[in-house]
């Protein structure tokens, strides 16, 4: 699978009050370059016949607002909270040729923070879990081959795009 980095656009800010402090943030994408991966076939002869019929995606750019919340348990101890959401850049209902298929999400996450000093610096050990909740969205495939012949696509004749994703971290930060 081909990475694509899209152009980011990110405004985020924080306001600390006494033992917590609240996070916020929103990103701006910009897919309109995005294209699949795709493999062209070209005939020299044989039986295989290259499909013209390639997958057709419709982008859009994406807003994916988060919010966050932590809280110092004791002067070395700190929690936090955040629930967030991912807009799909994909527009559509993929019932046609190919295979792209992608959906929102809902992310909730959470973490524990432990603050140490080495040698007169700050060391946080942190470690966090991520729950991410797809939207859940069901495909009905048409009918025909992705080469236009009769028969049925690949996926046929549909799915269900649902789930969840489950992410755990643990990190070290050094302050110098």
């Amino acid at each position: 699978m081909i990475f694509y980095d899209p152009h980011t656009f990110r405004l985020g800010g924080s306001y600390r009050f006494e033992d917590t402090e609240i996070f916020t943030s929103a990103e701006y994408q910009l897919w309109s370059a995005y294209k699949p991966p795709s493999i062209y076939i070209t005939k020299t002869g044989g039986v295989i016949v290259p499909s013209t019929n390639f997958e057709k995606v419709k982008v859009q750019n994406t807003f994916s607002p988060r919010i966050g919340i932590k809280t110092d348990i004791t002067s070395r101890w700190s929690t936090g909270l955040g629930v967030g959401y991912r807009q799909t850049p994909l527009k559509g209902d993929f019932s046609g040729s190919g295979n792209s298929i992608d959906t929102d999400a809902y992310i909730f996450t959470t973490g524990l923070q432990y603050r140490i000093v080495i040698w007169s610096k700050d060391v946080n050990l942190g470690t966090s879990l991520e729950y991410q909740q797809l939207k859940k969205k069901h495909v009905e495939k048409t009918t025909g081959q992705e080469n236009g012949n009769a028969g049925s696509k690949i996926g046929s004749g549909g799915y269900d795009i649902d789930g969840s994703i489950i992410a755990a971290s643990f990190g070290i930060k050094f302050n110098f």
